[in-house]
């Protein structure tokens, strides 16, 4: 067992129900807290049911979901809870994101009903949830850039669907969970991964499935570049292994790449974590250590202004898994003393310029 305590935040490495009660008590009866975020690790296995009941007990607004893993001093753990209680106010709002109707309808409803002025929202969606882009496309053209954004897609590496984000009145599958935050807080946000191809249009997609690039079957052209590139193919037995070192980039402005993992072929196309628009341009991108480690410190620069502070962090999984043993080098980058916690997500969400972006394979820092 593992127990980790600071003024504000606490991580228990124990997957039962007893944990999770404590902490919901621990929230309640600690009167320096109005809010809280709580994180629950994918390998507890709790369901849905239990986590509701446990739910029942809250009595303070709170925001959080299942996630592939945690983060706590450096350490990365697939089971645990880690919380994070807050000495100001947080609104919070579930939106259904099964229709752009619903979709409309709740973000609408939570701008006009929020003060949003010098604030911070926290954004946890479910990963595998329909209509995402809608949804972020949607919180943007409502908020815009008046307030800062962070948060990260919950759900499992067994990319099975079922409830993973919550707040104190449930927990919620195929949804997201705002919390607007009475603080201003400062966001970083980088990635490190570079082009190894020219521009490619995205010519054919159905949802998160890309059919075609540039007019021919969308696996072909991933696998010559990649060929080209290392002389490995990427197959239905390799796939993953291979890929998470090839990601794909939508450029942007000022040279920067919003980055989308392939996840699994799909017939003669690609899945992906999250959407790419049919008509877009994009390119394959390729990272080693060095430019990876070079994006953790862009985000902490970025991300970080009081270097005695505990640092929050939402790591992509795929790019912790990416870098394997390695993974501690990036800790080491962001904060020497390892006074870092955090979550692993399946995409990341923070503003990128005076954009708000849903990322895969980037790192997004910032303290609480």
């Amino acid at each position: 067992m593992k127990n980790t305590k600071t003024d504000n935040y606490f991580f228990e490495n124990i997957a039962n129900l007893k944990s999770l009660d404590n902490t919901i008590k621990r929230i309640n009866e600690n009167d320096d807290f109005l809010s809280a975020l709580i994180f629950i690790g994918d390998d507890n296995n709790f369901t849905a049911e239990e986590i509701n009941n446990a739910l029942k007990q809250v009595r303070k607004p709170i925001v959080g979901g299942v996630f592939t893993g945690l983060l706590d001093k450096g350490v990365n753990y697939s089971q645990g809870i880690l919380s994070l209680g807050l000495p100001y106010a947080l609104d919070t709002k579930v939106i259904d994101l099964s229709d752009e109707v619903k979709i409309h309808a709740g973000v609408r409803d939570f701008y006009e009903t929020t003060d949003c002025k010098d604030k911070s929202m926290v954004v946890f969606v479910d990963a595998f949830a329909d209509n995402k882009i809608t949804f972020i496309e949607q919180l943007y053209n409502h908020f815009g850039i008046s307030v800062s954004y962070v948060g990260g897609g919950a759900g499992s590496l067994s990319f099975k669907r079922k409830p993973v984000v919550f707040n104190e009145h449930g927990i919620f599958e195929n949804s997201a969970v705002l919390g607007m935050m009475d603080k201003n807080i400062q966001v970083g946000v980088s990635h490190g991964w570079t082009p190894i191809s020219n521009p490619l249009k995205v010519t054919e997609t159905d949802g998160n499935i890309v059919k075609s690039i540039d007019w021919e079957p969308a696996l072909d052209v991933y696998q010559k570049l990649i060929k080209e590139h290392s002389g490995l193919i990427p197959n239905k037995e390799n796939f993953f292994d291979v890929a998470k070192s090839y990601p794909f980039g939508i450029s942007k402005i000022q040279s920067n790449f919003v980055v989308r993992d392939p996840i699994s072929i799909h017939e003669s196309g690609l899945l992906i974590v999250d959407e790419i628009p049919q008509g877009e341009f994009i390119y394959v991108l390729h990272g080693d250590k060095e430019k990876l480690l070079k994006g953790a410190a862009d985000a902490r620069d970025r991300g970080v202004s009081n270097r005695e502070s505990a640092v929050f962090c939402i790591d992509c999984i795929s790019r912790v898994l990416y870098l394997g043993d390695d993974f501690g080098e990036e800790i080491y980058t962001i904060d020497k003393t390892k006074n870092i916690f955090g979550i692993f997500s399946l995409g990341e969400i923070a503003n990128f310029g005076t954009n708000l972006e849903i990322f895969n394979k980037t790192i997004v820092v910032t303290q609480f």
